[in-house]
Formats: C-alpha cells, structure tokens, sequence
C-alpha cells in the first residue's frame, strides 16, 4: 500500500526540519519554549504550522518573500491565537483569496 503525504502532514515535516536542522532557528526556539510550557510536541508542531501556513499564502498568494518579523512576532504570541485579532482575521482572509485565485484560478472568465 502506498503513503501519501497530506499537506497538513508536509507542513509538519518541513517544521520537523528546521527543528533538527535548526534552518529558522525561531521555529526550534519556539517549540523548545511551547513544550517547556507544557504543551505536547504534536500540539506545539501545530500552533507553530498555523503560523507557518499564514506565511506560506502570502508568500504564494501575494508572490512576496517569507515575512520573517511577522513569522517570529506570531510566534511569540503563541500559544495564544496569534490570529485572534479582527485586523488579522482580515488579513488572513485576503491572503487566501489571493492564494485561491493565484493557485485555482477562480477569477477565470467564461
């Protein structure tokens, strides 16, 4: 039988990296200090995925680099919600509009 990877489990993956690696030295500084703080490594994986996928549709949706500062300012805000705020709740929705429509091309005319 064969495996395939979701994206929730490449996104995992790619954070498990930089841990060991320690490729963005914010990921592994964070998720030292999120299980200190007693969170499970799973849950702590995933609270660091959700600010890394926020990054990842602006990057791809907006065609611009990885936001380092906001990437790390997400980060320190974790484990509360990071995205809690309405002005980032806007921001995160027009960052997925412009994800879908770059990636699915769903402003396609007929």
């Amino acid at each position: 039988m064969e495996y395939k990877l979701t994206i929730e489990d490449q996104i995992i993956e790619i954070i498990e990296g930089q841990i060991e690696n320690n490729d963005l030295p914010e990921t592994n500084i964070t998720f030292k200090r999120l299980t200190r703080e007693g969170l499970s490594e799973s849950d702590a994986k995933n609270l660091i995925a959700k600010c890394l996928v926020f990054e990842l549709f602006d990057v791809l949706g907006n065609d611009k680099t990885l936001n380092r500062k906001r990437l790390i300012k997400n980060f320190n805000k974790l484990p509360n919600d990071p995205f809690y705020e309405k002005k980032r709740i806007q921001m995160i929705k027009k960052c997925w509009t412009s994800f879908t429509t770059a990636c699915f091309n769903t402003n396609k005319k007929k």
